[in-house]
């Protein structure tokens, strides 16, 4: 347990510490057919060294989802990943989860800067002020994917009143929570009609 199974350059080609890259934790799925899916949450655009994926959903210079697919790859019969969609650019999305075949995640609208200056240097690192960590920041959408393709199957828009940071997303009885910075709490639901 000590040889990765797999290498790949995602993200974050700057390969700087709060820069972009990975953004929280992925999550997982298994489809109908048994197959496995891991989804990641990126903050900037994909690696220049990445690989190909099967689906791209528009250019991501902010942030995105990126969907795996889990095989076995026939010359090792070792597990190995397959690079299947990168979702359409989210604004710095929070990891995503996943249910009924729905990729559910929140494009945050945040300003990850936390601290000032372009450099952090730690012996004397100055915490931005509440005014200074607002700036720059979008309104959160929520955010339904198709988890096999990455297509968008439903954004919320403006409905979210401020941006979020580290939320989170809890789904229960066919229904979507979400909070944003205000502490305002949201819930989605479908549509009874369009079921």
């Amino acid at each position: 347990h000590h040889t990765p199974l797999l290498k790949l350059k995602i993200a974050n080609d700057e390969g700087a510490f709060q820069g972009e890259g990975i953004w929280g934790a992925p999550a997982t799925w298994r489809d109908d057919a048994g197959t496995s899916w891991l989804y990641v949450p990126i903050y900037g655009p994909a690696s220049a060294s990445a690989p190909r994926f099967v689906n791209t959903n528009g250019p991501s210079p902010h942030g995105c989802i990126m969907a795996f697919k889990e095989e076995i790859d026939s010359s090792t019969n070792q597990p190995t990943l397959i690079p299947e969609w990168i979702s359409g650019d989210l604004d710095l999305p929070d990891p995503p989860t996943v249910a009924n075949g729905v990729v559910f995640v929140l494009s945050t609208g945040e300003n990850p800067m936390q601290t000032t200056g372009a450099k952090v240097v730690y012996t004397n690192q100055k915490l931005l002020t509440n005014q200074q960590r607002e700036a720059d920041t979008h309104n959160a959408a929520l955010y339904a994917l198709d988890a096999r393709t990455g297509k968008t199957l439903y954004q919320s828009a403006k409905t979210m009143g401020t941006w979020t940071h580290f939320s989170g997303l809890a789904v229960a009885d066919g229904l979507v929570y979400a909070v944003d910075h205000d502490s305002n709490l949201y819930c989605f639901g479908l549509d009874e009609k369009k079921r």
